[in-house]
Parts: C-alpha cells; sequence; structure tokens
C-alpha cells in the first residue's frame, strides 16, 4: 500500500467501490447473515482507510459512478444471490427463490452507500475528463491485437467480451491524463499493466489483492 503514498489522490475502478460498499448485514429466519464481496471488501476498505489516514483522496470519473448506479450494483447483487454459501447461511433450499424483498433491501442499500461517495471529503468525482474518440479506437485496438495473439493469458482468452468496457477504457486513460495510479481488480485491465503503460495509454495500474501485501 506504501506504493500509493507518492500520490495525492488514487483512482478506483467500478469494481473497487462496488466492492467496498459490498457489506449489508440481513436478519433472516437463520439468524444474522453477512453478505459482502470477501476478500475484495475487506481489501478495499483497509487500502481505503491507509490513503485516508494519510490525507490522501480516492477519485473516479461520473461515467463510473453513474454505470455503478445504473446497472453494476444490480448486476452485483442478482450474482450475489445465487452464491451458495449465502443460500445455505439463510436456510434456503435448492432451487428456492431468493426473496425479492430482501434483494431489493440489499440493493437499496448498496446504492445509498455509492450516493454518499458523493459527500465524502475523502472521495473526489470527475466529471470534466472527456475521452477522446480517437483514444478509445487506438485502445480497443490494443486489446483486440492481444485477443488474437495466442500467446496471451490464457484468462484473458476465456472472457466472453475481451475488450473493456468504455469506461473501463476511461479509467486507463484517466490515469494517464491525471498522472495517477488506477487500482482495479478487474483482469481486463490488470493482466496487461505494463503493457498498456509501455504502450503509454496509462500512467500506472494496481491490481487491488497485490497491494494487500
Amino acid at each position: 500500500m506504501r506504493r500509493l503514498l507518492k500520490y495525492p489522490k488514487v483512482i478506483y475502478d467500478t469494481n473497487c467501490i462496488i466492492s467496498y460498499c459490498f457489506k449489508t448485514c440481513l436478519n433472516t429466519k437463520t439468524g444474522r447473515v453477512v453478505i459482502d464481496e470477501s476478500p475484495f471488501t475487506d481489501t478495499i476498505r483497509t487500502i481505503t482507510q491507509f490513503l485516508i489516514d494519510k490525507n490522501k483522496r480516492v477519485c473516479t470519473l461520473e461515467i463510473a459512478i453513474n454505470e455503478i448506479t445504473r446497472e453494476g450494483l444490480a448486476k452485483a447483487v442478482a450474482r450475489k444471490i445465487t452464491d451458495q454459501s449465502i443460500r445455505r447461511s439463510m436456510g434456503l433450499r435448492e432451487g428456492e427463490q431468493f426473496p425479492e424483498e430482501i434483494e431489493w433491501t440489499i440493493l437499496k442499500n448498496l446504492t445509498k452507500k455509492v450516493r454518499k461517495f458523493r459527500y465524502e471529503i475523502w472521495f473526489e468525482i470527475d466529471n470534466e475528463f472527456k475521452t477522446r474518440p480517437s483514444n478509445v479506437k487506438r485502445l480497443k485496438t490494443f486489446f483486440e491485437r492481444l485477443f488474437i495473439d495466442s500467446t496471451i493469458k490464457s484468462s484473458f482468452k476465456s472472457h466472453k467480451r475481451p475488450i473493456p468496457s468504455f469506461v473501463d477504457i476511461s479509467l486507463i486513460l484517466y490515469s494517464k491524463h491525471a498522472v495517477l495510479p488506477l487500482v482495479s481488480n478487474d483482469a481486463h485491465i490488470t493482466e496487461f499493466r505494463n503493457e498498456l503503460k509501455a504502450e503509454g495509454y496509462t500512467h500506472e495500474i494496481f491490481p487491488l489483492m497485490a497491494l494487500a501485501t
């Protein structure tokens, strides 16, 4: 984590922000159940508190926040409620539908947490940075070339959508523009951090879990 201290601010991607917020306690028929994105939630919260204690700030783009509230949180919740360990801890039988009211409560709580980010003194949202279409096109070509290359990492090959989203591409380019590090938990981005930096697309990218060591 100390590698982040030379910067006044650190950029978080959407996954990091969702993981930070994704911790909620539910009162169920089997007792109190904690739902989070373990181990990512604890890791990103530890990193964030470390930065706050060192008078550093966290930042991201407006389009990243919009993506989280528009669809990112809903997808994260939909994925989490299929987790068999959570379903068992709640006393749900195999094939039993996850209670819609609980799913809605989780989503509502997470949405409130994300919206509160706008009012945190240690958090900053940049709504002025504009991603140039020409840079997006160049970066998409870069990833397409990687996907075609048979020597690339197999985990990248396994992705159904090998090219990162517009928001992820914007965050990569924003790192270069702002001369700040991007913390990400997305293999689309982190597995090729060295190549992205060497090609001049970004300033620095740190995989989330690598910062925990």
